[in-house]
């Protein structure tokens, strides 16, 4: 049980924009194939597409942030002696935080602002919208400050995974090896 929970926290992000993912296609393929046999589409389904659209992006985004799944550039990094290494990954990650904690303070307001603003439709305030922005901020905030714990803490802090510690299973690297070893085989 424990494992399992350890697993869902560990891929959390993964969770919520793979269900947004889901929905987002199952709505919009619904409403074309309506729109094609029927003429008539669903106006609620395109609102609840909109809204998922917005957290497969941010909360996706800070999936991807946490695997290291985004363009960064080492080249400086590795440019510097071996012992200045570690300062500069913390010095690059607290810009990355900054940047990170100004969006999601923004963020904040953007939602807070929204209250009032309602959907055509369904008359959902936005705020449940824009609160995908807050969360995905948020929980690169929190990659952010694992990143500088693991920096100081491990020597590998750049080839691990970011919640090894947690949990000592990294999915998308497992399906990885997989593909490999099934390519592998087929090449034989």
């Amino acid at each position: 049980m424990q494992k399992k929970l350890k697993i869902f926290l560990a891929n959390l992000e993964e969770f919520i924009a793979g269900f947004f993912l889901v929905l987002l296609i199952v709505l919009t393929s619904s409403n074309v194939i309506l729109r094609l046999v029927s003429g008539k589409s669903l106006p609620w389904a395109e609102e609840i597409s909109y809204a998922s659209y917005a957290w497969v992006v941010f909360v996706g985004a800070s999936a991807a942030f946490k695997r290291k799944g985004h363009s960064s550039i080492d080249l400086l990094v590795q440019l510097f002696p071996k012992k200045m290494e570690k300062g500069v990954a913390v010095f690059t990650t607290v810009v990355e935080m900054a940047a990170i904690a100004a969006i999601a303070y923004l963020s904040v307001n953007l939602s807070i602002a929204a209250v009032a603003k309602l959907t055509p439709i369904l008359h959902i305030p936005y705020t449940y919208v824009d609160l995908s922005v807050v969360f995905g901020f948020l929980m690169m905030l929190l990659h952010c400050i694992k990143q500088i714990y693991n920096i100081f803490k491990y020597e590998d802090y750049n080839s691990r995974p970011l919640y090894a510690s947690l949990i000592n299973i990294d999915p998308v690297q497992d399906m990885t090896d997989e593909i490999t070893a099934l390519q592998g085989k087929e090449g034989e």
